[in-house]
């Protein structure tokens, strides 16, 4: 049994290091999108802040917008959270940041809640606050259809799982969002490949390095035939 198993992850991750080496030769399709200077993706973590700036991500704006698709009681819950944290200082505004994160993740609105992750995360520096905020950070980039916020909130995951890493080099779970990150257009997707096939060769069994591999290859398929 034990066997079979081995022999099949063998079969799979060799499997993804001929696709590797085959995409090397390749242009990619949809994974490798050219800016209008140069004709290259920036390198990780290198997101133009005008990216940034024009998808109006900041708490306030996602706030907002947030509140037009949820009940009217919890906007009111919501609201009278949000008054006590911008009056307050200290480890009670922390506090109260950890709490809206929790209220906005309840009731499924992503963004603002990885941005008062991301807060939490400034307060007190930890492998863990911080791959909290890359987790949320990516899961909303996973979930919008806004282009516009997209690439801002990519960037944040990215650099939340950068300092994640910064402070627990060995943290499996950050260098995987990192990977998936930089597979989803932030640096070369080889680099992100080759992070998440570390991982996966130190944890076999982790879904989500597994299954972005797994994405990955199929979204390779789309060469250009031009």
């Amino acid at each position: 049994m034990n066997s079979s198993i081995r022999l099949k992850q063998t079969i799979i991750v060799g499997a993804i290091l001929l696709l590797v080496a085959f995409l090397f030769t390749r242009d990619i399709k949809g994974l490798v999108k050219p800016t209008e200077e140069n004709g290259k993706m920036p390198s990780s973590g290198q997101v133009s802040e005008s990216a940034s700036a024009a998808s109006g991500l900041s708490i306030q704006t996602t706030s907002e917008a947030a509140k037009n698709v949820i009940n009217k009681s919890l906007v009111t819950d919501i609201t009278t959270l949000e008054n006590s944290y911008k009056g307050a200082t200290g480890a009670e505004k922390v506090e109260l940041a950890q709490q809206l994160a929790q209220k906005w993740d309840d009731v499924e609105q992503l963004t603002p809640s990885a941005l008062y992750l991301e807060v939490v995360a400034e307060a007190k520096p930890s492998s863990t606050s911080w791959l909290a905020s890359g987790n949320k950070f990516l899961k909303a980039f996973e979930s919008t259809q806004d282009s516009l916020a997209q690439p801002a909130l990519l960037q944040k995951a990215n650099t939340s799982f950068t300092k994640a890493l910064a402070l627990d080099k060995d943290n499996i779970d950050a260098k995987t969002g990192l990977g998936v990150t930089i597979v989803n257009g932030l640096g070369a997707p080889m680099q992100g490949i080759a992070m998440l096939l570390e991982v996966v060769a130190k944890d076999p069994k982790n879904i989500k390095a597994n299954m972005n591999l797994g994405l990955f290859s199929i979204k390779s398929g789309q060469f250009d035939k031009a």
